[in-house]
């Protein structure tokens, strides 16, 4: 990926390096300011695959949260949202530990309210 393309979910999984991942990092928080934690705070939150009751840091859910944030706008509704989420939950995790779809239920529902309200200020 050049400097200047496009960032995509594929440019997340692929990222090897520290300094490749921390640079795409700063172009997530760039273009999706604010909303980008709001997401991560959400997955953590929602704890899916039980991290944070593990003691994991709220940040352990970053990975899903940059490719979750670049698929947005493939969904037209939350329905499609939770979809994403547990592909992307399911890629990170394998879907063997991810559970049924409707796990995400709540999850989508508050990423989806949040993203509506961002309306014509959208990344």
């Amino acid at each position: 990926m050049g400097r200047g393309a496009k960032v995509t979910a594929e440019d997340i999984r692929h990222a090897e390096s520290r300094g490749e991942i921390l640079r795409l990092e700063r172009l997530l928080r760039k273009r999706f300011g604010p909303f980008y934690d709001s997401v991560i705070r959400a997955l953590a939150q929602h704890d899916p695959v039980d991290l944070m009751s593990a003691g994991a840091a709220v940040n352990e859910y970053e990975p899903e949260a940059k490719t979750i944030l670049l698929r947005l706008p493939e969904a037209n509704s939350e329905r499609a949202l939770r979809h994403i989420i547990h592909e992307e939950f399911s890629y990170w995790f394998g879907a063997e530990h991810v559970g049924a779809e409707s796990k995400y239920e709540r999850v989508a529902e508050e990423i989806w309210s949040r993203w509506r309200q961002l309306g014509e200020r959208r990344p």
